[in-house]
């Protein structure tokens, strides 16, 4: 399970939502990433999983597979553009997927950063859902 957290300025009152155990996925065989989440994710993960392994389908070769192409790729907010990409820290540059500016935050470590709208600071998030 994962708990959703909402960061709201301090003066403007703009707010961004974030889980905090990012957005887990699998990559299929062109890279094209699966994301999965609770309370689906087997589902989704053993699809993926199944096709790579076609007709040579066995238990350690599944795991294999999730150890290799089972990924997290929280969100992060631009600074210029507002746009969230959901970007892998092990694996992606850490740029926009809209605007290509490098100025790209997580958003689960927004609290006590400067506001991206105003001159305002994120709040502590407050926790407003469970999946």
């Amino acid at each position: 399970m994962s708990a959703q957290y909402t960061f709201s300025c301090s003066k403007c009152n703009f707010s961004i939502e974030s889980w905090e155990d990012g957005n887990q996925y699998i990559e299929d065989l062109n890279g094209k990433r699966h994301f999965f989440y609770h309370p689906a994710e087997s589902e989704i993960r053993d699809k993926i999983a199944k096709e790579i392994c076609g007709p040579e389908y066995s238990e350690a070769k599944i795991l294999k597979i999730y150890n290799e192409r089972i990924g997290n790729a929280p969100d992060h907010i631009c600074r210029k553009c507002e746009k969230i990409s959901r970007l892998n820290p092990e694996k992606d540059q850490i740029i926009c997927k809209r605007c290509g500016g490098g100025s790209v935050e997580i958003t689960m470590g927004l609290a006590g950063k400067k506001c991206i709208r105003c001159d305002g600071i994120f709040l502590d998030g407050v926790f407003t859902a469970i999946s």
